[in-house]
């Protein structure tokens, strides 16, 4: 019983961040969550943000699978994140919290596509990309 309390009052503080209200909505919508971690003048993130996320990569090849959430690294520190490289992608299982997989660089659209894809499929979530 003391175990549980313990893992359930970890489970808030770590996860009872800037994204705790989405987590219930993503659960309910068969994807993971993306938690993008940059800091601002990285030359990476800048690069990452560009090529993925507001070129619309995200939403055209992404958002099916993936809820996306961006932090700054004090956001990301808040939530019990400990993040030494930028950028920085931590994919969740939002039922568990689980991080299955955590990514400490920048990837190519095309490669970054196949690394989400396989987390995904390996998540249990999705037999096939959709």
């Amino acid at each position: 019983m003391r175990f549980v309390l313990v893992w359930m009052i970890a489970v808030i503080v770590a996860f009872g961040c800037v994204y705790s209200t989405r987590v219930s909505k993503i659960e309910e919508s068969n994807r993971l969550l993306w938690v993008f971690v940059q800091i601002p003048n990285c030359p990476w993130c800048i690069k990452m943000d560009e090529h993925i996320i507001k070129s619309g990569f995200y939403k055209r090849r992404l958002a099916s699978m993936y809820a996306l959430e961006i932090l700054s690294k004090d956001e990301a520190k808040d939530c019990g994140f400990k993040t030494e490289f930028y950028p920085t992608s931590y994919l969740i299982k939002p039922n568990s919290n689980k991080i299955l997989d955590e990514l400490s660089s920048y990837l190519r659209p095309a490669d970054f596509l196949e690394f989400l894809t396989i987390v995904y499929e390996q998540s249990g979530l999705g037999e096939q990309f959709p």
